[in-house]
């Protein structure tokens, strides 16, 4: 359970699997959506690429509670748009547990404009 200031909810997309050749394979045009409650979001990096597109990549970081449903796969909705979870979702138990965690790296790519 993380402290009075993680109120924010954030919008959890997984994608559906569907067989394809024999290989299953992510079918975001039916994805399912899920709010997820008691989140603090704190920004990170702007790293604009000249060189090789004309994009920013945005990162922020997201701490909400342990037992949260969210795998490296899933997508992470903000009001500035869809996430990227990089790597795995990150867990740590304190050992009172009042403030165990799970913390995520999120990154999306925008055009520079």
């Amino acid at each position: 359970m993380l402290v009075s200031f993680a109120s924010e909810s954030i919008t959890r997309v997984r994608a559906s699997q569907v067989m394809d050749h024999g290989s299953l394979v992510d079918d975001w045009d039916n994805a399912t959506e899920a709010a997820l409650t008691g989140w603090s979001l704190q920004p990170g990096a702007s790293v604009e690429d000249l060189q090789n597109r004309e994009a920013v990549r945005v990162d922020w970081t997201a701490y909400g509670p342990y037992d949260a449903d969210v795998l490296a796969s899933d997508r992470i909705r903000l009001p500035s748009g869809d996430y990227a979870v990089i790597g795995e979702p990150e867990r740590w138990k304190s050992p009172t547990g009042r403030i165990s965690s799970t913390k995520l790296l999120l990154q999306r790519w925008a055009d520079r404009g």
